[in-house]
């Protein structure tokens, strides 16, 4: 019987496999893009990626049955999650009241990923430029960007999400299980020539998402991770296209 030994920490996880080599139709390699890991097969944000690894390592104190089914459970929503608050949030739903061993699990995890469980302040819109005020920011804001749209994960059909506006600086994510996110909007930028807004997802607010402006050349929803950022807060890393809008309105 091949055996596994998984040796998992946060930011990290390395698996040793010992027996028979792999099939050849699976030695072909993945290379995801800066930011992102691959789970199960699906490259996710790295975060995502750690907070599942978390979870695992933690359930494996569990028992085989339990821990086989929490391991299940908890990659499957990481692979469609756009950032560790959104698999925190879908365990919490599942488990949390009716299994208080991975209540804890996930509460610990939650510390190692930064992850309160409250929702901030929304941070204050990055200052415009000298020729415009902040009540002329809002406005422009509010008189640009999509009231709505959709893009399709991975480009998958089954994976619809859709983007909605809920306020004047804010928007709604609402993904195929009817579970939904929110994101706050913290600055006008220009990415690639394109006119639009920065967002963040709360609580989790380690990632950034571009929404361009209606008519813009591409119109493409980007994500970078918050690795590091300016004087004003706002992150430096470059972006990636996570999928082209549909629908946009």
């Amino acid at each position: 019987m091949r055996r596994a030994v998984v040796l998992v920490a946060i930011g990290l996880s390395v698996q040793v496999a010992c027996g028979p080599s792999k099939p050849a139709n699976q030695g072909a390699s993945i290379t995801c893009p800066s930011g992102k890991a691959l789970l199960d097969g699906v490259c996710v944000s790295q975060m995502v990626a750690d907070y599942v690894a978390c979870v695992r390592a933690q359930g494996a104190q569990l028992g085989s049955e339990r821990s086989n089914r929490l391991s299940a459970d908890v990659g499957a929503v990481g692979v469609r999650a756009g950032g560790a608050y959104e698999v925190s949030d879908a365990l919490n739903k599942q488990y949390a009241t009716s299994d208080a061993n991975v209540g804890e699990i996930i509460r610990t995890c939650n510390k190692l990923a930064g992850i309160s469980g409250e929702r901030p302040a929304a941070p204050p819109v990055a200052d415009a430029p000298p020729s415009a005020t902040k009540a002329d920011a809002n406005s422009q804001i509010g008189n640009t960007s999509p009231k709505s749209f959709r893009w399709f994960y991975m480009g998958k059909s089954e994976e619809s999400r859709v983007w909605s506006r809920t306020g004047e600086r804010s928007f709604q994510e609402r993904y195929p299980d009817g579970t939904m996110g929110d994101f706050t909007i913290i600055a006008r930028a220009e990415v690639d020539g394109d006119q639009g807004v920065i967002l963040r997802r709360v609580p989790d607010n380690r990632q950034e998402f571009f929404v361009p402006n209606k008519g813009s050349k591409r119109m493409v929803l980007r994500m970078r991770n918050k690795s590091a950022e300016n004087d004003q807060g706002i992150g430096t890393a470059a972006w990636f296209d996570l999928g082209e809008m549909s629908a946009v309105e």
